[in-house]
């Protein structure tokens, strides 16, 4: 019998971490460490964890009120126990719960194109914007000196509604990566910021396209008016 819940047991989430992405068991105890508010859900067979997901906090900014939500990130399950319908489940359950606490949403970025269908199976919908850049001018370009800086000069810089995630999130990813928090400067005030939807500002090229997914919880959530930016994604 398959059981379907919360859990701690951070032993047995690296194990199947490990074997589905191959991550250093080093970068997953970090991952662990520093996300605040991380929940993370499983699927156990027989007291062995054979499918999990970890959601991170976030809340949907740029609407009247801001909305509380879940980002979805490293969604796995055991090779063995495939093609059993036991994400889909665990998504329903996880999904459920999160809707009787009063969150809003979940929102997820597939790693790969065929995913798409896949979660919108479960109701995701693609909603989320992310933003590549072909070319940049490096004498535009700049570093945040720190993630509390990262996240203002992001965040200052959309228009529109946007998912925002907890400073700890930008400091993890930062010491994961000193190069993440680099970005184009446009010389007023000294603010950096990645420009959103004036590229010419930016000196360089970018092109917006089909990023994440999101899965409404509530009636509070507007996900029929402009695309929201993701704006950050764990990939």
């Amino acid at each position: 019998m398959t059981s379907y819940r919360i859990s701690d047991e951070k032993a047995a989430f690296r194990r199947l971490w490990q074997q589905v992405f191959g991550d250093e068991e080093a970068w997953i105890d970090r991952f662990f460490a520093s996300i605040p508010g991380l929940v993370s859900w499983g699927a156990f067979e027989s007291g062995a964890l054979v499918s999990a997901f970890h959601l991170i906090p976030c809340r949907l900014m740029g609407q009247a009120q801001k909305l509380r939500g879940y980002y979805l990130y490293a969604a796995a399950t055991d090779p063995a126990f495939r093609s059993r319908g036991l994400m889909a489940s665990l998504l329903q359950k996880a999904a459920k719960a999160c809707q009787e606490e009063d969150f809003d949403f979940l929102c997820l970025f597939p790693a790969e194109e065929s995913l798409y269908a896949y979660y919108a199976r479960s109701g995701f919908r693609v909603i989320l914007q992310s933003a590549r850049y072909e070319q940049m001018d490096p004498a535009l370009v700049r570093r945040f000196p720190d993630a509390a800086a990262w996240k203002r000069g992001r965040e200052a810089s959309f228009s529109g509604q946007y998912i925002s995630f907890d400073e700890q999130v930008y400091r993890f990813l930062l010491q994961e990566d000193p190069n993440a928090a680099v970005f184009p400067d446009t010389g007023a005030d000294g603010c950096f910021f990645l420009p959103l939807p004036d590229a010419e500002k930016a000196g360089g090229v970018y092109v917006v396209q089909k990023g994440g997914m999101l899965l409404p919880l509530s009636e509070r959530i507007q996900t029929n008016t402009k695309p929201i930016y993701l704006g950050l994604t764990m990939e």
